[in-house]
């Protein structure tokens, strides 16, 4: 018993530490736009429970998608402020988390994270994205089901492949609502990636033009995707268990690395590459800088500059950048190297797996060091 009341207060006490300084009120703040919508905007409230006087310095957000502003600069002990998220929604559907640090003169949490939730509507859902023969099977015919989720019903106007070696045909199953589309490769002799472009009647322009996916690839690459998905499942099971455990040895390191005098840095740097990651010196020894470089920055940010040949295509845009964007893609034989803004920057390993989920037979890496690292190949502007 005593040592249940101990945990119990030592919990109490470090969470009340850890939540010295900027408090903010109903976290994560979550913002629901309406499909049409193309930005939208939500106040939150926070509190310094600091005993001193609160300056902030500066606001960052890890997403040019979001924009934030506070009422005022300087907040007393105990006073509480609000503050202002704009979101540009773009062609952002379903639930994305997005955060904002908050620099501070708190020497105690010199940094506070904000977090925020973006749950856009479906408006038309495409189940499976991806339909997969392998080489050599026999080419059977598989099956799209598109379906009209929003409001309003929509037809869909046209059909087109990137590839001609393929057939399709749609059948309307609920006038408006839901589709059926066949789809038959002529052949499956050789590794093919290609898109059906579905253009509907939708009002809503990033709603009129959709996309589905077809590959056909090796055994071996089908295996090893089949494989991965089966580790994905074992391994978010490990870390749901996990996850309890994570939380009890981060509320103890925490209070080591505040309380302690000679409290360890929370992390050393680790220099060595992942797998999914280049450098610039060896984009230029390994390809002699012949890469597809694509820009996962803002599109304001790459008509300043990019890497020349790099083509833009980012988290915000990214279905209706992809929509014209797919045809030099499926025909492309170089090595694809994805930048964004810096190192700490995470919109590149996002378009890296989204690239994956489409043309995933390709070789695909994240440039480390992101734009500043890029910049030295010369910007070009649009």
């Amino acid at each position: 018993m005593r040592f249940s009341l101990y945990t119990f207060l030592l919990t109490v006490l470090v969470s009340a530490r850890l939540q010295a300084g900027l408090v903010v009120d109903n976290e994560p703040i979550e913002l629901k736009p309406r499909p049409e919508d193309d930005e939208v905007e939500q106040t939150f409230t926070f509190k310094n429970t600091g005993s001193k006087p609160l300056t902030i310095v500066r606001l960052e957000s890890t997403c040019s998608c979001l924009e934030a502003s506070l009422d005022k600069r300087v907040y007393a002990p105990g006073e509480k402020g609000q503050g202002k998220a704009k979101f540009k929604v773009s062609s952002f559907v379903g639930r994305h988390e997005k955060s904002l640090r908050v620099h501070t003169d708190d020497d105690q949490e010199p940094e506070k994270v904000v977090n925020f939730v973006l749950d856009v509507p479906e408006v038309i859902s495409i189940e499976p994205k991806l339909l997969e023969w392998t080489v050599g099977e026999k080419a059977e015919p598989k099956t799209f089901v598109v379906k009209m989720t929003g409001t309003d019903p929509m037809k869909i106007t046209k059909l087109s492949a990137t590839r001609e070696n393929v057939t399709f045909e749609s059948r309307e199953v609920t006038p408006g609502r839901e589709y059926v589309i066949t789809m038959k490769p002529a052949s499956t002799a050789d590794v093919t990636i290609g898109a059906l472009k579905i253009e509907t009647d939708s009002k809503i322009p990033k709603y009129s033009r959709q996309m589905a996916f077809f590959n056909i690839v090796r055994p071996e690459l089908a295996e090893k995707k089949k494989a991965a998905g089966g580790k994905r499942e074992r391994v978010m099971k490990t870390i749901s268990q996990a996850i309890v455990i994570l939380a009890l040895t981060l509320v103890a390191a925490t209070a080591t690395q505040r309380w302690h005098p000679r409290a360890p840095a929370w992390y050393v740097a680790d220099e060595r590459l992942a797998d999914d990651e280049v450098t610039l010196a060896l984009v230029q020894e390994k390809w002699k800088g012949e890469v597809l470089w694509i820009d996962a920055r803002p599109r304001t940010d790459y008509e300043a500059g990019h890497v020349p040949g790099a083509v833009l295509l980012n988290e915000q845009e990214a279905d209706s950048l992809m929509f014209d964007l797919f045809e030099k893609l499926q025909d492309n034989t170089k090595p694809i190297v994805v930048y964004c803004s810096g190192e700490a920057c995470q919109a590149s390993r996002k378009i890296r797996r989204y690239l994956k989920d489409r043309v995933g037979s390709q070789e695909i890496y994240v440039l480390r060091g992101g734009w500043k690292e890029a910049r030295a190949l010369g910007p070009a502007k649009k």
